[in-house]
């Protein structure tokens, strides 16, 4: 009887023992790192209606259909997934966490020309940050 009790007793501690290990691998991971708490654009003007802007009119041409977002984002070494979304189908927007930029790049000559919103956000925090790509004239020109 010893024999089939210690048989029964390995072959409980086995299965507690895959028990264990299958809940220990599904706990989530530890969050030693800080979360992003600040996500901004770092190249920007106001608007009149405290909307960051970029007048990209000399920079976006139909020879030059792409345009760098650098961004920025607090603590430095945080816990960051950040995706960036455009407001037009007829612009895609590509994120390079490394560099910490936005890779806009207009994808048809009808798309260039028309203001445009990028918004980039981090999937951990939800902290969020948008601007708006301009294509403005200079309300002064100067002639000689």
């Amino acid at each position: 009887m010893t024999k089939k009790l210690m048989l029964f007793m390995i072959l409980v501690m086995a299965v507690l023992s895959i028990i264990v290990i299958a809940v220990w691998g599904t706990l989530p991971e530890s969050n030693s790192q800080q979360q992003v708490q600040s996500l901004t654009f770092t190249q920007y003007e106001y608007n009149d209606h405290n909307d960051k802007i970029v007048n990209v009119i000399d920079d976006i041409t139909k020879e030059n259909t792409s345009y760098l977002l650098p961004y920025t984002y607090l603590p430095n070494h945080a816990n960051a997934d950040i995706k960036a979304t455009s407001s037009s189908s007829d612009v895609s927007v590509i994120v390079d966490e490394l560099k910490q930029e936005v890779l806009v790049n207009f994808l048809t000559n009808d798309a260039i020309g028309k203001n445009v919103t990028i918004t980039i956000e981090d999937r951990l925090s939800n902290s969020s940050d948008e601007i708006t790509l301009i294509f403005k004239l200079p309300d002064v020109i100067i002639a000689d």
